[in-house]
């Protein structure tokens, strides 16, 4: 499938989610607009269908980045949001 290139609309406010990636599950949080700390996480099953379908949705609202940790998961997660047009940085361990 090739990869979608980055569109977003810089008019609409960035949706930032942020993941735990477990090895059975995800956790994703998203901040609500100027919130600092987000008020709800969701875990899901780190199923990609799974993911792929909430980012979908995520990105039914609005511009949406992600970040999450580089760890032994690989960079599976990675692909989801590229192909989908939204951002997706791979910060470094700590």
């Amino acid at each position: 499938m090739p990869m979608k290139e980055n569109t977003m609309r810089t008019n609409e406010m960035v949706q930032y989610v942020g993941a735990d990636i477990r090895k059975d599950s995800i956790v994703l949080a998203v901040p609500r607009d100027d919130e600092q700390q987000p008020r709800t996480a969701i875990k899901k099953p780190n199923e990609r269908r799974v993911i792929r379908k909430y980012l979908e949705k995520l990105k039914e609202r609005g511009d949406a980045a992600c970040c999450y940790e580089a760890g032994p998961r690989g960079y599976h997660l990675q692909r989801k949001p590229i192909e989908l047009g939204i951002a997706c940085i791979i910060s470094a361990r700590g």
